[in-house]
């Protein structure tokens, strides 16, 4: 007998929540419990905004949850680790092939560059990128570029990082209508702040 949607969901934060406390790497500047947390909560509601039925949103929230777990272990394929945490607790707590199947599509279209086959995995990679639309991308997007100079071991060039975090954004595209709608204008400010940025930078 397949376990209640909502004891799972409850089971699968607290042990995601317990995987990251309990393997904490001061180098994950950006991709820690913060923003599992912070893209949990948009995909929910972008997920509602989208018409998701209860069972669909309780999906997309599992992956969500374990979309980026992979980040502990290593970040080449962190994508596929992440895979591998999700369908091993999952299987472990009696969920069936179906279910897992669809959390493994929802994380495995986050890799970049983003590629959903569906309307749950479009709802998780707006969600994954919902940051570029906020008012505070500047400081989020130097705090991922912190953590790749970290885990790589070497400093970090501002004017390199500047230039592809704009190449980035200047081909990003969201997934969803909602998002494409209200989330756009964000984006295309924060796109004219990271121009001027660069433009001041390069001189």
């Amino acid at each position: 007998m397949t376990p209640p949607m909502n004891d799972i969901l409850a089971k699968t934060q607290k042990y995601v929540t317990h995987l990251f406390q309990q393997n904490h790497n001061n180098k994950l500047h950006y991709h820690n419990l913060r923003h599992t947390l912070t893209v949990v909560s948009a995909a929910k509601k972008i997920g509602m905004n989208c018409k998701l039925d209860e069972e669909e949103l309780q999906t997309l929230q599992i992956a969500a949850w374990f979309h980026d777990v992979g980040y502990l272990e290593c970040i080449k394929n962190h994508e596929e680790i992440s895979k591998q945490y999700a369908r091993g607790f999952l299987t472990r707590n009696g969920i069936g092939k179906t279910l897992i199947d669809q959390v493994e599509r929802c994380i495995d279209a986050t890799r970049l560059p983003q590629n959903p086959r569906d309307r749950m995995s479009e709802v998780l990679c707006d969600a994954d990128l919902f940051h570029v639309a906020q008012e505070d991308f500047m400081s989020d997007t130097q705090i991922f570029w912190d953590e790749m100079a970290a885990m790589n071991g070497e400093e970090m060039d501002e004017k390199k990082y500047l230039r592809i975090t704009l190449d980035f954004l200047k081909n990003h595209q969201f997934q969803t209508p909602c998002c494409q709608k209200n989330l756009e204008p964000g984006k295309q400010a924060n796109l004219k702040k990271l121009q001027k940025a660069f433009e001041k930078f390069a001189g």
